[in-house]
């Protein structure tokens, strides 16, 4: 929703709504999963997605004050695998 996106590009700000349960030490990986949006690798013809440019990690979580450590970056794997997953789940839907 909206409010929640919101907060999420909010670099000061501490976890939205409790509803969505985000754990404190997640907290930075997920603003910086969402600072990432646009940073998603395109696969040939059809689009779909292959995974995060990881060459736009360290710049962007240099520009939004993220420190990119690599407890940050598995985080930010479990993330994109499960991206990539439901997104599989959806192509194997269509055919």
């Amino acid at each position: 929703p909206p409010p929640i996106a919101a907060q999420l590009k909010r670099r000061d700000a501490a976890p939205p709504d409790p509803r969505m349960a985000v754990w404190p030490e997640n907290w930075p990986a997920v603003q910086l999963f969402v600072a990432l949006g646009t940073q998603w690798r395109r696969a040939g013809m059809t689009g779909a997605r292959s995974g995060l440019d990881y060459g736009a990690i360290a710049p962007t979580a240099a520009l939004v004050g993220i420190e990119a450590t690599a407890d940050t970056m598995r985080r930010l794997q479990i993330m994109e695998n499960r991206v990539l997953a439901i997104d599989a789940r959806r192509r194997a839907k269509r055919t």
